[in-house]
C-alpha cells in the first residue's frame, strides 16, 4: 500500500470514528468561520506584523494569525476572563501559532537549529533570527498584561521547554524521548490558554489546576492525531512518531482511543463552558480545526 492510501485510510478511519460520536462542524457555519478567522488574523496583521520579515508570505500569515487567534478563543473559555485579557490572550495566541509554524519551516527547510533557536536567547526573545525576533514581539505584548512575577515566571519557563523540545527533535530524531515528544505537542496548547489567567491567587483553584491538565490533555490529543494521520510520511522520514512501534498503518483501536479523547476533552469543555451563542462559534471553530487535521503535514500547515 502506497504512502498517499495509507494516509488516506488512516484520515478515513479517525473521520469515521468522529462521525459515530457527532463530533462534527456544522457544514452551514464553516464558510462565515472561515472569513470571521480571516478578518481577525488580517487584524493582528494589520496591528503588529506588516512590516515584519517572516518567510512566509502575508496571506499564509493571516491564515495562521487567524486560525491561532480563534483557537485560543476555545482553549480559553472555561477560564471566564475578562473581555480584554480574552482578547490580549488571543492575541497572543495568535503569534505564539505563527511563531511556531515560522520556526518548523524553517528547520524543515534546513536550517540550523543553533542559528533559529539559539538556547541563551529564547526565553526573553534575544537574538536575530526571525524566531527569536517574533519571540521578542511576544513578550514585549505579554509584558502589557500587567501579570504577577509568579505568573510571568512560570510561562516563561514554559516558553523555554517548549523550544527547547523543538531542539531535542532535531537532535534526537525519530528517537525523540516521550517526554520532549510530550512538551513538543502539549506546551503550545498551554501557553495558548494560560494567559487568559491574570491572578497568581487563582492558581490554587481547582477550575485553574483543572484547566491546566486539560490543555495539556489536549495537546497531547492533538499531537497523537497528528502523529496517526502522518504516520507513514514519519516513517519514512526519520521524524518521530508516538505510533511508529504499531507499524506502517494505524490500527483501528489506536482510531478508536482517538476519538474516545476527543469526545472526553470536548464533553469536559461542555461542562465548564456555559452555553451561548459566543461559545456555539468556539465549539464550532474546535471542531473546524479539529477536521483540518485530518490533512497530513504535507498538505498543511498548523492549525489551518
Amino acid at each position: 500500500m502506497g504512502s498517499s492510501q495509507v494516509t488516506a485510510r488512516a484520515s478515513e478511519l479517525l473521520s469515521a470514528a468522529l462521525t459515530e460520536r457527532g463530533l462534527v462542524p456544522d457544514p452551514r457555519l464553516v464558510p462565515a468561520l472561515q472569513r470571521r478567522a480571516r478578518f481577525l488574523g488580517t487584524a493582528e496583521w494589520n496591528r503588529f506584523l506588516r512590516s515584519t520579515p517572516l518567510g512566509i508570505g502575508a496571506t499564509h500569515a493571516i491564515q495562521l494569525l487567524g486560525s491561532g487567534y480563534t483557537l485560543v478563543e476555545f482553549l480559553a473559555a472555561p477560564a471566564a476572563a475578562r473581555i480584554s485579557d480574552r482578547l490580549h490572550a488571543c492575541s497572543l495566541g495568535a503569534l505564539l501559532n505563527l511563531t511556531i509554524v515560522v520556526c518548523d519551516r524553517l528547520l524543515d527547510m534546513g536550517e540550523r537549529v543553533e542559528n533559529v533557536l539559539p538556547r541563551s536567547e529564547i526565553p526573553r526573545g534575544g537574538g536575530s533570527s526571525i524566531v527569536t525576533n517574533l519571540m521578542r514581539l511576544y513578550h514585549h505584548r505579554l509584558a502589557e498584561r500587567e501579570l504577577d512575577n509568579e505568573r510571568l515566571a512560570s510561562l516563561e519557563k514554559l516558553i523555554s521547554q517548549m523550544f527547547d523540545a523543538e531542539i531535542q527533535t532535531v537532535h534526537f530524531g525519530e528517537h525523540l524521548p516521550y517526554p520532549f515528544w510530550l512538551r513538543k505537542c502539549s506546551l503550545p496548547v498551554v501557553l495558548m490558554g494560560l494567559p487568559a489567567w491574570r491572578e497568581g491567587k487563582r492558581r490554587a483553584s481547582k477550575l485553574y489546576q483543572w484547566h491546566v491538565r486539560w490543555l495539556f490533555r489536549l495537546g497531547r490529543f492533538f499531537g497523537q492525531l497528528d502523529d496517526a494521520v502522518d504516520l507513514e510520511d514519519d516513517l519514512r522520514s526519520g521524524e518521530p512518531n508516538s505510533w511508529r512501534a504499531l507499524g506502517r498503518e494505524i490500527p483501528p483501536s489506536a482510531v478508536h482511543r482517538i476519538a474516545c479523547s476527543a469526545s472526553k476533552l470536548l464533553s469536559e469543555w461542555d461542562g465548564f463552558v456555559d452555553k451561548t451563542s459566543e461559545s456555539t462559534v468556539f465549539r464550532e471553530t474546535f471542531l473546524h480545526i479539529l477536521w483540518g487535521s485530518l490533512v497530513p503535514a504535507g498538505l498543511h500547515t498548523h492549525a489551518d
